[in-house]
């Protein structure tokens, strides 16, 4: 197809192409008379889904709810008997008009919200602008338009606009353009909110204005999957942040149907492109994560995925395997309270660093080497499985020979080198310098002495203590992916 081609199609699926006899977009404000019904005191109740802000859900989905595009025909008592209707006396009251859908059948285009008159004589301007229309002639003494909500339908007699045009001395104020697009299958497509622009786009949306784009993937079976929601957030300077529910086909042949789709829930802005992947399912197999061995209340907790080094392209979610190209900290639940933040860098799954760590602070940091093999850990606290009923590590303790001199007082740090055989060594310890017997301390109120396990000092402070075992306490490298000591 040619390129004109395809942007004259484009321009039409926007364009309202059955409402000259109803709207006359020149003046919104001047009442039909001619090819419409017109219904004066009424209003017709519209369901949920027809030009409200679509949701991308379908009918066969069997949810709550679901996107219409079409609109409900006037109900069929309205056009076998005669209607007489009238505006209240003493407050605004509306006006409806109708006209043909093309399929036998009559659809709204437009509702007028008239006001109560001040003065009992119209201006020249309103008898032209409804005067023409006999029905409302009777009523310009005592009310006035004060605004009109328009409907505009696609050549296929979709929703295609709508929009309120307010009277302002006697001119038309157009608010907020609502625009609905539909596919080929009559699914939502695209819902945009003009915010800035204040028109319906004919191609390109403006990046200034609200929008929610929807994808969708036909199944062999032939059921429908959400594909991708993007939720876009545009701003008057142009700069935007995004919502993306992405739900990508990878593997319609595996047995295991929660194995068939990659996605998750990505934000990204015009700076930086994404930014984080939350809630991600199936996503970084290749990284060499414990994550997954860890389960909160029995389940598998969702993956998150930030990215450190941007921009990152929105691209990239098309083809989640693309995940691997970029420098990202990968995140997941281990309890209640801990989480776990692992760092890889671009093309890389495997590991130099783990951490464990609880309102931002490492309580405990596992050191590998560039094989995957464990050297160190440190650990902070008491949050082993011997300590707490949620504890999630394993630290054995009962065959090290303290000595006397360090019974009752709190061990804050445990350090622990492996040699090739995994075989772990106590090497270093922080100690409270009083004893508490049981009693734990705050760690910042704390007067913590660094030393070897035999309880002989050795570095004098914590920051020379964390240097030697390259412990960092809020894993930072995480979120910078910068490298520790080799």
């Amino acid at each position: 197809m040619k390129r004109t081609t395809l942007i004259a199609l484009v321009a039409l699926s926007w364009a309202g192409t059955v409402t000259a006899a109803c709207n006359n977009p020149k003046n919104w404000l001047e009442s039909p008379s001619e090819g419409v019904k017109t219904f004066v005191g009424y209003k017709q109740e519209l369901p949920y889904g027809f030009a409200t802000e679509l949701s991308g859900r379908l009918p066969e989905w069997q949810g709550p709810s679901h996107d219409l595009p079409y609109p409900p025909p006037l109900p069929a008592g309205m056009i076998d008997k005669p209607w007489v209707g009238k505006l209240p006396e003493k407050e605004a009251g509306d006006v409806s008009y109708y006209e043909q859908d093309g399929k036998g059948n009559w659809r709204v285009c437009r509702v007028e919200n008239w006001w109560l008159r001040n003065s009992p004589a119209p201006t020249k301007i309103e008898m032209e602008n409804n005067g023409k229309n006999p029905v409302l002639r009777s009523w310009l003494g005592t009310h006035v338009v004060g605004s009109v909500t328009v409907f505009k339908y696609d050549g296929k007699g979709r929703i295609s606009e709508k929009f309120i045009a307010l009277a302002r001395e006697q001119k038309a104020d157009t608010g907020e353009y609502e625009c609905f697009r539909f596919d080929a299958k009559d699914r939502p497509e695209r819902y945009v909110r003009a915010t800035s622009s204040n028109t319906c786009p004919k191609g390109d949306t403006d990046p200034r204005d609200y929008w929610t784009r929807f994808r969708y993937t036909d199944l062999n079976d032939g059921r429908v999957s959400d594909r991708w929601t993007e939720q876009h957030f545009g701003k008057p300077d142009g700069s935007w942040t995004k919502r993306i529910s992405f739900h990508i086909l990878v593997d319609q042949s595996n047995k295991d149907e929660d194995k068939w789709f990659q996605g998750g829930n990505a934000r990204a802005d015009s700076v930086k492109g994404v930014t984080q992947i939350l809630g991600g399912a199936n996503i970084g197999e290749k990284d060499e994560s414990v994550g997954p061995t860890y389960k909160v209340d029995g389940d598998e907790q969702p993956i998150e995925y930030y990215f450190t080094k941007p921009p990152v392209s929105i691209s990239m979610l098309e083809t989640p395997e693309k995940i691997y190209d970029y420098d990202r900290r990968r995140e997941m639940d281990v309890t209640g309270v801990i989480k776990l933040i692992e760092f890889f860098a671009a093309g890389k799954h495997r590991v130099r660093d783990r951490f464990y760590t609880a309102a931002g602070n490492t309580v405990r940091q596992e050191q590998y080497d560039e094989s995957g093999k464990l050297k160190r850990v440190i650990n902070l606290g008491a949050f082993s499985r011997k300590d707490l009923d949620t504890g999630f590590y394993d630290e054995d303790m009962k065959g090290i020979n303290l000595p006397l001199k360090l019974k009752g007082h709190e061990l804050f740090y445990r350090v622990w080198e492996y040699d090739d055989a995994g075989k772990g060594k106590l090497v270093a310890i922080g100690w409270n310098d009083k004893a508490t017997f049981g009693k734990h301390e705050r760690l910042d109120t704390a007067t913590i002495i660094f030393g070897t396990p035999d309880a002989v000092p050795k570095w004098k402070n914590k920051e020379e203590f964390f240097r030697a075992f390259d412990f960092d306490p809020e894993a930072r490298r995480a979120y910078s992916g910068a490298k520790g000591k080799e």
